[in-house]
């Protein structure tokens, strides 16, 4: 059963300011940028040519006084359409998910669930949106040998590409390792030992706080993030100690998945 989000409205919220980080893949002298009435990017070299980055990322942020300036949102961008609204960024992919992963230590075990969902029919009208968020399994697995915000990126994105429906280009939020989404949408960096990126999806970052979800990709994060720490909670509380399906050449001992929207247990891949 899917749930509709919107847009908060009337919330007081810091100044927000958009961050553009552009690779032109070489020095480039940059003469002037245009931004059209629809939101979108042009840059003009030395001589007043069109020049395209190879690769290029847009956010927003709000500043701190003493620290960095706090990221809400960062997406990679189309280097020839580069779209500064972030919620209108997100209709170039055919399809958009979002999972988040959360741990604790039960019976000193580590235990994580990783829940994702599927963002459809995202609207967007002047500054508010809405979008269906459609439940996808919970994966909860134990002992994580690897950092389980990745183990979680790692099933979500193996279950969703192997559906015969599900084609690119995917977008996959994700709210951790901030600083290693550029690499991995590069290819330059894999998200586990040996498994990188497949091609056709890319990293999106969004945060779950409060009072930054005017984005779609933050308000499904922090959705993601309350199923996970509601499952965590019936795992503590009921202490189960069969159903789970030993791993076999995986960075975690044991697992099993919940299912969706119930949130009934089940021990099947």
């Amino acid at each position: 059963m899917s749930k509709r989000k919107r847009a908060r409205s009337k919330q007081v919220r810091k100044p927000r300011a958009s961050e553009i980080r552009v690779d032109f893949g070489r020095p480039q002298v940059i003469s002037g940028i245009h931004e059209a009435d629809g939101g979108t990017l042009t840059f003009f070299g030395e001589q007043g040519e069109v020049v395209k980055p190879v690769r290029i990322e847009v956010g927003s942020v709000y500043t701190r006084p003493t620290k960095t300036p706090k990221v809400l949102t960062r997406e990679p961008g189309e280097p020839g359409s580069i779209q500064l609204d972030l919620n209108q960024a997100l209709l170039r992919f055919a399809f958009v998910i979002a999972v988040d992963t959360n741990t604790v230590v039960i019976d000193e075990n580590g235990v994580s669930i990783s829940v994702a969902v599927l963002i459809r029919d995202i609207e967007i009208a002047g500054q508010r949106w809405s979008a269906k968020l459609v439940p996808q399994d919970a994966f909860e697995f134990h002992d994580a040998a690897m950092p389980p915000e990745r183990i979680g990126w790692w099933d979500a994105i193996r279950r969703f590409t192997a559906h015969p429906d599900v084609r690119g280009p995917i977008a996959l939020v994700v709210d951790s390792e901030l600083g290693a989404i550029a690499a991995i949408n590069a290819r330059e960096q894999p998200i586990l030992d040996g498994f990188y990126l497949p091609e056709g999806v890319q990293l999106v970052y969004g945060c779950g706080d409060r009072g930054t979800q005017e984005f779609v990709s933050n308000a499904a994060i922090a959705d993601c993030d309350r199923v996970a720490s509601r499952l965590l909670d019936r795992v503590r509380k009921e202490s189960p100690s069969g159903a789970y399906l030993q791993a076999v050449d995986a960075p975690y001992a044991r697992y099993r998945y919940w299912r969706a929207p119930t949130g009934s247990p089940r021990a099947q891949a």
